[in-house]
């Protein structure tokens, strides 16, 4: 058994072998996750105690950027089915 390094057997990161898509998704759950919220994408997050306001909004400005991604390529995924968004 001999060992080989990743880039010997020509192996990448997972972070490395994710679509756009799956890139997009990754983002909003840390992004979610980062202000302790569980829920899916489009469920309601309730703002931290302890945590200033502005700090909070600024946040969920990011959150609903890389949610809107996501929104966009479940569209353009339906689209690419046939069903009607």
């Amino acid at each position: 058994m001999t060992f080989a390094s990743r880039k010997a057997h020509r192996l990448g990161y997972r972070s490395q072998r994710e679509t756009p898509q799956d890139r997009a998704l990754s983002r909003a759950f840390k992004l979610r996750h980062r202000l302790g919220a569980d829920g899916g994408i489009g469920d309601p997050i309730v703002k931290p105690k302890g945590m200033r306001w502005a700090t909070f909004d600024r946040e969920m400005d990011r959150i609903c950027d890389a949610e809107a991604i996501c929104d966009a390529n479940l569209a353009a995924f339906a689209r690419k089915l046939g069903l009607h968004v």
